[in-house]
């Protein structure tokens, strides 16, 4: 199946679904957005993380979030979530859309679940951006 169009999905949409928007967009043509399940609409991206993906030529300083809601479900032919209760969460509240729901880390090792960073340690920030950075690279493979 070809995609054109990708949503990355996270809790609060500041942390991981910005860095791996971002890092798909520079890696893919797709058009690509990012939504948190109990995002609230404009909140920044963290600040640990802007700082991080800036010394990776990545600019979060623009994102704001915003959170799931059944047009962006509907306009995008792929869903990547972080893990599998977000999966699960998200295929209970809208099943229709179950079918294209998968894991960001599904390409990793194990199928790796990408846990939440924020308000943790600098080093579980840092391991977090490299796992999101990894699982992209591996997407940006398979959907070419």
């Amino acid at each position: 199946m070809k995609f054109s169009t990708l949503l990355v999905v996270c809790e609060a949409n500041i942390c991981r679904s910005p860095l791996a928007r971002a890092s798909l967009a520079n890696l893919t043509t797709l058009n690509i957005d990012s939504a948190g399940i109990s995002a609230r609409s404009g909140d920044p991206a963290d600040e640990v993380y802007i700082e991080m993906a800036k010394k990776t030529g990545i600019d979060l300083t623009e994102h704001q979030s915003k959170p799931v809601t059944r047009d962006l479900l509907v306009t995008n032919d792929l869903i990547l979530v972080m893990t599998n209760s977000q999966k699960n969460r998200v295929s209970e509240r809208y099943p229709e859309f179950s079918g294209k729901i998968s894991l960001l880390g599904r390409w990793l090792e194990g199928g790796l679940e990408i846990s939440d960073p924020h308000r943790k340690s600098r080093e579980a920030y840092a391991q977090v951006f490299n796992q999101i950075e990894s699982a992209c690279e591996k997407w940006a493979v398979k959907l070419r």
